[in-house]
């Protein structure tokens, strides 16, 4: 194998080593590029082709290094700033670069000596660096999830893989940069004379480095820093004057055989995306690389709490008087983000961790010293390791000179998540200068943590903690610049992952940029790291893992994991490595595992696709369902060989490996509308001691700006709407950049979008992720006469009632309060309070009794409240018993008690709901006196509404429907209603005002607009038959083509066989659109109307049949009765019998329209974000509001969205509490408000396509509405208790005109309490109709078999 570190000429000028790796004469010039070795032989192949040199020239991996001035500058630093810039360190970015892109790699320039680098040249312009350059507009962004998109096929020689992967020519694109500085001129002026080292912080996919026209070397892996000796390449010195230009020039390649390690599921992107930057070191003696660690030392009578730890710090020195340097080491601190120097943090911000006592925190210079220490130097470790010793790799074995020394700390801060106590480590080293006198030759410091990460009894454990790991995968990506991610971006990233209660990140599926981990170490986040190798591409030759069997590539597996390891075991935050992902199993991945630990053994090592073999300390498991997840917890479980996720992992012998901590790699993916059952999967962590949680995928949308490429995505611009790409970002995906090979919106799915806006699926993941739990034991109320002690006491002792305003409710009981934080103590770190809702709206708060029970820990504490009598609905109370389970709601509040570096002080941690019992005594009182107010409102104690009289004149019938004409009606306040002739539905309602508040008629609605979910499936992959195995792509094209009823008994054959199903693989968009549910039409039966016996009112009876208007096969039959009162409310009751025997059909419900003059939404339910019966658990029951508009998510596929569960009653008014319209449902509904149709949601292919349709608001009216799923997004996913299968379904909605500024609440509550009776009742499993009209039934209709439960 060829040498990988070649050493720095010894000569100012002279060239480089030669290109080519195989026996070369000596004066074959390095000068040449790889392209034009057409003259060697045919055995010569170029560097970016050969996976056996994967660097020359290259420095050896170490911690980033800033050569500071002084100890003062180097303790200038606050956790998770920048460090100061040295006056040792140039900054060549960010900035303008001049660049050419090169289509063909045959046709790029090359720089010369003579040229002093390229030749630049009209063709010529300038670029941002760093930026992926598709971002500047040069080639275009490619999105596959795992096909190689410059070889799909693999067509490679299966005899040439270890010698000539192949990169096609048509795909041989390159990018020319250059750019010139001048070195300061105290660099060049330096009697002692400097070490200059080239820093390239990122570089896809591999890069060739010259300067001044002289070939420096050659790196490739993408994600982590390469750095090259630039000191024999710079000009010459001159005597006088100011340093010359010196001119950096860099010839990147698009695609390399280091490329076949990087099929991760995210964008291909090119250029330098990393800073670049120089910096200098005394040639004399300097730091290489330091590495410390610390040893905690633990208390005997407390098992978590130290008192003492030692820091054992290796630093690696260079330059000729590297053996007789003086070193010393000093840790100062310590020191927390936000924390100043002069505050004692507050003990229950330490808990558990035993921080007792102990140094004030200080984050900048005056942080005081709390140990120091002279280093023992020793010898340098030099060796010719082998490319697969992970030695090769590391600074650390390449080095003059060795100093060690162990700081001792007693009663130290420990890091972790939840308190990331930090300690700055200086190192100062010296040599004797002229005349004896010691001379400073650098300094170097950096951030250290004390805290112990080991496994132990099948838990991962942080400072002898079973850690809760509440994580997410995160790529580097940014809508603007590629994979180019800026500071503020990254700030922005931590404060949001804080702030949804995350702990965790998986630097998905690679070495993320240094200034990441400082800030993960700031904030408090664990990190897996995770290398830069993955191979899923593979899969078409049906072994993910070729690669990692091929001894040709076991170098380029170990550099990869070993070089990261150099780089970040310094990083308190990085608590597990991972040897990377999808690549299958095999000897590269063991010996990459065996040299990963040999750098540092202080930490576990993960890898998924090797399931439960040996080389991997924790299984970690790839979507799994919550049955598989469940089935982990014994070693047997772990163990047992299982075909997933495309894939078979191996079995182990569970007798060997034994029981493992479980931390699922990837989990709930979160594409578009998703990330259902997710309180599933936690149920189970908080109830198992190895099943420690995971990481969900994924963090962030990876939509590019289109805008930054438009002609590549000239296609795609087109057809946003008018307006959109001057409006702001106009994101893309796969596809839409004119791609040959693309996986689509498959790159999507991240809980937040590409500017970091949440989805909803953000509150849900912070609700179920919360670290604090309260559960009511139970609560009682008593009467309480509050006129009592004012002189009325004798009165109430002989039974005299005070008015209703003296009356009041006291209520009381006990809370469980569960802190799920792992080392935090909840007094002073959190305040916390009680509210008392009445139907939404707070009546009672007040702050919890003090609470602070230890992590891991429960307390219960006694609670109180009291309620104004009058507050509640006695009236909706007496008339439906439904109404009680949502009338009264105790709510637990956590919040932090001061602000800290990722959220103000008050920002909301947890909260939870309780449903209180609802006294209902005999006789009790009907809510008085009439009371307008806007609506909605949450003021303290509500006066009790107005409600409209019920003596008003009968209804008069307008129109009978004879004939299948309109039946029209108008109530004593001069609504006119009209009604379908064919199906009976309302069509229409006209206000006294002459206002029409309804636009369109009520239709039953069974369609929604597929989400990603519904759509994948085995279809996703038949975009990639032509690539995939014979076999494979056989079943892709048939398996969706069968009918359902074969694909089921398949699955029962295969049960009993142990296999794994296929039929779930279908998804449910096929099996909807090949029953018809995606184009049903009304076909209505006619319809009647009838006046009320000895009310007034009148009875709109009809049926309606669905049917596929193709195969005219029926779908449904719906029964609908209409009461309207002669108060004006109109009350719909319907019983829908699905025909199917699909899984599921998408909603069972009405649809509507409304004027978009109705723009204001209000309503009392589930809220304010978007939610679903899946992913409702961290929606707030109240009363919510805002505007039609923003009802909608803007997922960037469109899809069916915007829904809202458990609404009693949703009002659509004119701003705010103008007249306007009220649904309200028994049982409570699903409702969504949008300004698209479902029609248009499914046909859009960008939430910027979509356009308003007209002057209509569509408003949905779910009795039904089936989950969205989430475990995976590939078969489906939705969990049985959320399907709508076939059946009898049955419920009521009120509809009511709203008059300008009438309180919506009393209006809803009124519609209930009159209609309730005649509406709905109870049945043995579900709810029964009582239709009066003869038409129908004349007794109460029993629910059928298939009933569901509401």
């Amino acid at each position: 194998p060829p040498v990988l570190q070649t050493p720095p000429p010894s000569g100012r000028g002279r060239r480089a080593v030669t290109v080519q790796h195989l026996a070369a004469e000596e004066s074959a010039s390095y000068q040449m590029l790889p392209h034009r070795l057409k003259s060697f032989s045919e055995e010569t192949v170029a560097d970016w082709e050969n996976p056996q040199v994967f660097a020359r020239a290259r420095l050896g991996m170490h911690v980033p290094l800033h050569s500071f001035d002084s100890e003062v500058q180097a303790l200038s630093t606050a956790p998770g700033e920048r460090p100061a810039t040295s006056s040792k360190v140039l900054r060549l970015t960010p900035g303008k670069w001049s660049f050419l892109y090169a289509p063909d790699l045959a046709a790029a320039p090359q720089p010369s000596a003579a040229d002093g680098g390229f030749r630049l040249g009209d063709a010529w312009g300038e670029i941002q660096v760093p930026l992926s350059w598709e971002m500047a507009g040069h080639g275009s962004p490619v999105y596959t999830n795992f096909i190689y998109p410059f070889d799909p096929h693999l067509s490679t020689p299966d005899d040439q893989w270890d010698v000539r992967p192949r990169v096609p020519a048509e795909h041989r694109a390159a990018g020319c940069y250059q750019t010139d500085f001048a070195l300061p001129s105290h660099w060049v002026q330096s009697s002692a004379g400097h070490r200059v080292i080239l820093h390239l912080g990122g570089v896809e996919s591999a890069c060739h480095v010259w300067l001044n026209g002289l070939l420096v070397g050659y790196s490739q892996d993408s994600r982590l820093p390469a750095e090259f000796d630039v000191t024999d390449y710079l000009s010459p010195r001159a005597s006088a004057g100011p340093p010359p230009r010196e001119t950096l020039s860099v010839l990147v390649y698009r695609y390399s055989d280091g490329s076949y390690l990087e099929d991760q599921d995210h964008w291909w992107l090119a250029g330098i995306h990393r800073d670049v930057f120089l910096y200098a070191k005394d040639a004399r003696a300097a730091v290489a690389d330091w590495v410390a660690r610390a040893e905690v030392c633990w208390d005997e009578d407390a098992a978590t709490r130290a008192h003492s730890a030692r820091v054992s710090v290796d630093v690696a020195l260079v330059g000729e008087s590297s053996p007789t340097a003086v070193v010393t080491c000093s840790l100062h601190g310590p020191c927390m983000l936000g924390v100043d120097r002069t505050e004692t943090p507050a003990q229950g911000q330490v808990g558990a961790e035993g921080a007792e006592g102990g140094a004030e925190g200080g984050p900048r210079a005056a942080a005081p010293r709390v140990a120091a220490a002279a280093c023992e130097v020793l010898p340098g470790v030099r060796g010719d390791f082998a490319p697969a010793d992970g030695r090769a790799h590391a600074a650390a074995f390449m080095s003059d000179g060795r100093a060690v020394a162990t700081l001792n700390l007693e009663t130290p801060r420990l890091w972790s998540a939840e308190a990331p106590w930090l300690y700055r480590l200086v190192v100062r080293v010296s040599v004797s200068g002229d005349g004896g006198a010691e001379e400073v030759t650098d300094w170097e410091a950096g951030w250290v943590g004390v805290r112990e990460v080991c496994i132990r009894d099948a838990q991962l454990l942080v400072n002898r903690v079973a850690v809760t790991v509440r994580g997410v995968n995160r790529h580097d990506h940014s809508s603007t610049g590629g994979k180019a991610v800026g500071r503020d971006l990254m700030l922005k990233d931590a404060r949001l992952l804080k702030q949804l209660n995350f702990n965790a990140v998986r630097t998905a599926h690679y070495p993320n940029a240094s200034e990441w981990y400082d800030i993960c170490d700031a904030f408090g986040l664990y990190v897996v790291d995770e290398a830069n190798v993955e191979t899923h591409g593979f899969f078409v030759k049906q072994d993910e893992g070729m690669l990692a069997k091929r001894p040709g590539w076991a170098g380029a597996f170990v550099a990869r994991g070993a070089r990261m390891v150099a780089r970040d075991r310094s990083h308190a935050c990085v608590i597990v490595w991972s040897l990377g992902n999808e690549a299958g199993h095999g000897p590269n991945l063991e010996a990459m595992a065996a040299a990963m630990r040999t750098l540092d053994p202080t930490r576990p090592v993960q890898y998924e696709s090797c399931g439960a073999l040996p080389y991997t300390d924790i299984v970690c498991p790839m979507y799994p369902s919550v049955a598989k997840y469940a089935s982990m917890q014994s070693a047997k479980g772990q163990c047992a060989s299982y075909t997933a996720n495309g894939r078979r992992y191996p079995s182990a012998r569970a007798e060997v490996v034994g029981r493992r901590p479980v931390i699922m790699c990837e989990y709930e993916h979160s594409m578009g509308n998703s990330t259902g059952n997710y309180d599933k999967f936690w149920d189970l962590v908080h109830k198992s001691d190895c099943l420690q949680g995971g990481f969900v995928w994924d963090w962030c949308d990876q939509g590019l700006d289109m805008r930054r490429n438009r002609a590549a995505a000239k296609a795609s611009l087109a057809l946003a709407r008018p307006g959109a790409a001057d409006a702001g970002e106009v994101w893309g995906y796969g596809g839409d950049f004119g791609e040959a090979h693309h996986d689509a919106q498959f790159n999507c799915n991240g809980l937040v979008g590409p500017d970091r806006s949440p989805h909803p699926a953000c509150f849900e993941v912070k609700h179920v992720h919360q670290p604090v739990q309260a559960h009511l034991l139970g609560w009682a109320w008593q009467l309480d006469w509050a006129g009592a002690a004012a002189g009325t006491a004798a009165g109430a002792a002989g039974g005299q009632q005070p008015p209703a305003q003296q009356r009041w409710l006291r209520g009381g009981g006990r809370l469980r309060v569960t802190n799920n934080y792992d080392f935090l103590a909840l007094d002073s770190w959190l305040t916390a309070s009680i509210l008392v809702l009445v139907r939404g709206v707070c009546v009672h708060e007040a702050p919890l009794p003090p609470c602070a029970p230890p992590p891991h820990g429960a307390h219960e504490v006694k609670v109180e409240a009291r309620v104004p009598w009058h507050a509640l609905p006695w009236d909706l109370l007496g008339a439906s018993p439904l109404a009680a389970r949502y009338c009264l709601t105790l709510e637990v509040r956590f919040a932090l008690a001061d602000a800290t570096p990722w959220a103000g002080a008050g920002h909301e941690v947890a909260f939870s709901q309780h449903p209180l019992p609802v006294p209902v005594p005999p006789g009790a009182p009907r809510t008085p006196p009439r009371r307008r107010v806007p609506s909605p409102t949450r003021e303290l104690v509500p006066a009790s509404p107005e409600l409209r009289s019920a003596e008003a004149a009968p209804v008069r019938i307008l129109a009978s429907g004879a004939g299948g004409s309109p039946v029209r009606v108008q109530t004593a306040q001069g609504t006119l209603l009209s009604f379908d002739g064919a199906t009976g539905l309302l069509a229409g309602v006209r206000a006294a005002s002459g206002s029409e508040v309804l636009s369109a008629p009520l239709a039953y609605n069974f369609w929604r607009a597929p989400t990603d979910n519904d759509t994948g499936g085995v279809e996703f992959m038949q975009r990639w038959r032509w690539v995939l195995p014979s076999g494979i792509a056989l079943g892709v094209g048939l398996l969706p083509m069968l009918p359902h009823w074969l694909t089921q008994g398949i699955d029962c054959l295969l049960g009993r066989c142990g296999g794994p199903p296929v039929g779930s693989n279908i998804s449910f968009r096929t099996l909807w659109n090949r029953d018809g549910w995606n184009r049903l039409e009304h076909l209505g039966q006619g319809a009647s109307v009838a006046p009320t016996a000895g009310e007034g009112g009148v009875v709109i009876t009809g049926e309606t049949h669905m049917c596929d208007r193709v195969s005219h096969k029926r779908r449904a039959t719906c029964h609908t009765r209409t009461h309207v009162t002669p108060a004006g409310q109109v009350w719909i009751s319907s019983r829908v019998d699905v025909h199917t025997t699909l899984p599921s059909v998408p909603r069972v419900g009405l649809r509507a329209a409304v004027p978009r003059w109705l723009d204001s939404v209000s309503w009392l339910g589930r809220g304010p974000h978007e939610n679903y019966a899946d992913r409702k658990a961290g929606a707030r029951l109240g009363v919510h509001a805002m505007a039609a508009t923003d009802m909608h998510t803007p997922y960037m596929v469109p899809s069916e969205n915007g829904l809202r569960c458990d609404v009693h009653w949703m009002a659509l008014r004119r701003e705010g509490s103008g007249p306007g319209l009220v649904f309200t449902g028994l049982p409570p509904l699903s409702a969504s408000v949008s300004e698209y149709t479902t029609e248009q949601l499914e046909a859009c292919l960008h939430d910027h396509d979509l356009i308003p349709s007209g002057d209509k608001l569509h408003v949905c009216l779910d009795h039904q509405h089936m989950g969205v799923g989430g475990d995976d997004s590939w078969s489906r996913s939705v969990y049985p208790e959320y399907l709508v299968t076939g059946g009898t379904y049955s419920w009521s909605m009120g509809v009511c005109v709203l008059e300008d500024g009438e309180d919506v609440e009393s209006v809803a509550r009124q519609a209930a309490t009159a209609c309730a009776a005649n509406a709905v009742a109870p049945g043995e499993r579900g709810w029964a109709y009582h239709f009066q009209s003869s038409s129908l039934h004349s007794t109460p209709r029993a629910v059928s078999a298939g009933a569901r439960s509401p």
